[in-house]
């Protein structure tokens, strides 16, 4: 589960598309990725995996009055080499603004938590 909500644009919603696929890959891979280990090792972005056009609405949190954002946004899963000791933490899936081109939000660090597939690239 993961908390977030992804549907089809409304054609009004794709209207207000001003980012390329493109542009949302090279700003998913530049966004750093987590650390890992006793040295904090940093993942690499070095491919792009699966990208999907939808509205996304953030995760909910139990605080009172939060709204969760919501807007046209790509979710571009990301990869990096793996690393001995992190299964899956190779691969994460970043949410680009489908409007302004900008890095959001990101969550999980699963392949299988909201893509099930790198759509046949390899780390």
């Amino acid at each position: 589960m993961t908390g977030v909500g992804f549907r089809p644009l409304t054609p009004a919603e794709i209207q207000s598309v001003g980012v390329g696929p493109d542009r949302a890959e090279a700003r998913a891979l530049a966004e750093p990725g987590p650390g890992y280990g006793p040295g904090r090792d940093h993942f690499v972005w070095t491919k792009i995996g699966c990208i999907f056009l939808g509205y996304y609405v953030a995760r909910t949190m139990p605080s009172y009055g939060y709204v969760p954002p919501e807007f046209p946004a790509y979710l571009v899963q990301v990869l990096a080499k793996p690393a001995k000791g992190f299964p899956s933490e190779n691969v994460e899936v970043a949410v680009v603004d489908a409007r302004t081109g900008e890095w959001s939000v990101g969550f999980g660090y699963s392949p299988t938590a909201v893509l099930g597939t790198t759509c046949g690239k390899r780390p």
